[in-house]
């Protein structure tokens, strides 16, 4: 539920690509990689998890998400069959959700080493809450909807405009 939480934050609502709105389930030699993407933004984590045999599967990511909720708390069994319908079970409760094949969902661009950079949480966090006041939320100028964040001779600076503010 905690990596549910966490990678259905990205899911599209209303996507032309319906792929885009499910949760790709891909085991791991960490456990479980639940990627979720709208097209621009995506999310990967991983979970823990006991491995019996390799797979992937993409199943709808809301309803996926409501039925992890509400089941009750214990370990949780996932086992998929030919059909890529995959069977969910936790103590007395068990769903059954058809899923389609993961070959569908787009791959994530790469990130070289020599594209990253680390930053700790805590400063990126003040420069967001110090310039979200000046996002704007009018989807018709898509461009100042967002941030940029700009990283030169190890400098950082975080810029957002609506329009009529800067911050």
């Amino acid at each position: 539920l905690q990596g549910l939480n966490i990678a259905t934050r990205a899911l599209s609502t209303r996507s032309t690509q319906p792929i885009y709105e499910g949760v790709q389930m891909r085991t791991t030699d960490e456990g479980l990689r639940l990627t979720c993407s709208d097209g621009s933004i995506s999310i990967v984590t991983v979970i823990p998890a006991e491995i019996a045999e390799e797979g992937a599967v993409v199943l709808p990511g809301r309803l996926l998400h409501e039925v992890v909720r509400k089941m009750p708390d214990g370990e949780l069994f996932v086992q998929m069959n030919a059909t890529m319908a995959v069977t969910l079970k936790c103590m007395g409760s068990r769903t059954t959700i058809s899923g389609q094949s993961a070959d569908h969902y787009p791959e994530l661009p790469l990130v070289s080493a020599e594209e990253s950079f680390i930053l700790p949480q805590v400063m990126l966090r003040n420069m967001i809450q110090q310039t979200n006041f000046a996002i704007s939320s009018d989807e018709s100028r898509m461009v100042l909807t967002g941030s940029l964040l700009e990283l030169q001779r190890g400098e950082v600076r975080v810029v957002a405009l609506d329009g009529f503010r800067l911050g």
